[in-house]
């Protein structure tokens, strides 16, 4: 139930592009003392393809020691009146939604209002961070309604956004809707597409776009992806750096990927995943797949794996490209098994 529909993925996406996505990502950091080096390796994919540094287990330096990593700062708290201060329920759903210049743009020179509102039909609406989000032209309107998020948003090179909690009303889930006004855009979800959501959207303003991921979990054992991705000029594929949260939009950590082709719009993705020390934690496994020649549109689906390669979660999501050039946007979801 939405407008200006690029492509949606529901539940289990079909395949990694995100990962191809994920080549381009930059993530965010911090400033920590470096890890022990890394120790075991495993540079080469099942078919001979070599992944160099991004499929090897062992410890890294916080964040990679990569600057675009480095520079991505987290999310900003935001202390609502509204947040009822205990567990997720079984119905719980976390959610983020970012909106305007996905990937950065210093060339911009008109400023876009995405001010806007979202509203449950039946239900709680938390606000547990605010992204970006930054000077005085940006800020979120105080709030005297569980059940409505307002804000004003003014954007230039970059993008805002909000990580939220939803805690739905006693509607049947189909009926229940989330209404979103964002500038230009409108969309409305049922509480049941909530559950388990990835989307980007074009907002209306020529080369801008809003991406949603949401699924029904309890924020600790769950969250989101968010990333860019670029292809590298002397290799097949590309290389992804992103960063990955919990569900009330903590940062966890951060990971790198390569994606290679394999075929028309597909293919693998490798890459591993490491805490904000720079403590290595696992791999993360899988394909991609373009959905929208026209929008350059496409799904990824990873397995989130442990240090021993067995299997502990899953993570799924969309990426786009932005015009003609070779790198882009990419958002998720991730969860525990």
């Amino acid at each position: 139930m939405m407008s200006k529909t690029l492509t949606k993925t529901m539940s289990v996406a079909s395949t990694i592009l995100f990962l191809f996505a994920i080549g381009l990502i930059a993530g965010c950091g911090g400033n920590h003392q470096t890890s022990p080096a890394r120790q075991d390796s495993t540079p080469n994919d099942q078919n001979g393809t070599d992944l160099g540094d991004y499929y090897t287990s062992g410890n890294e330096s916080p964040g990679f020691n990569d600057q675009e990593i480095l520079a991505m700062t987290e999310d900003q708290i935001y202390n609502d009146p509204f947040d009822p201060n205990s567990p997720a329920t079984s119905s719980t759903i976390y959610l983020k939604v970012v909106w305007g210049n996905l990937i950065y743009d210093p060339d911009a020179t008109t400023v876009r209002d995405y001010s806007g509102t979202m509203v449950i039909d039946d239900g709680l609406l938390v606000i547990e961070r605010t992204v970006l989000f930054e000077g005085s032209d940006s800020e979120i309107i105080v709030r005297n309604n569980p059940s409505l998020v307002a804000w004003k948003s003014h954007i230039l090179p970059h993008y805002d956004g909000l990580v939220l909690r939803l805690d739905p009303g006693s509607a049947p889930d189909e009926k229940n809707y989330l209404h979103m006004n964002i500038g230009p855009y409108t969309a409305e979800f049922s509480v049941a597409e909530l559950q388990a959501l990835e989307e980007i959207d074009p907002t209306g303003y020529s080369d801008q776009h809003v991406a949603i991921a949401s699924r029904l979990g309890e924020g600790a054992s769950d969250g989101f992806l968010t990333g860019h991705w670029r292809d590298l000029p002397d290799h097949p594929g590309g290389v992804f750096k992103g960063k990955w949260e919990n569900g009330s939009g903590t940062l966890m950590g951060y990971e790198r990927c390569r994606y290679i082709p394999e075929g028309e719009g597909q293919g693998i993705v490798r890459g591993k995943y490491i805490d904000m020390e720079g403590n290595f934690k696992g791999f993360l496994s899988g394909d991609y797949e373009r959905t929208s020649t026209e929008y350059q549109v496409g799904t990824f689906h990873l397995d989130w794996l442990d240090m021993n390669k067995e299997k502990i979660g899953k993570a799924e999501g969309i990426y786009f490209k932005k015009g003609s050039k070779g790198y882009g946007f990419a958002m998720g979801n991730w969860w525990a098994e």
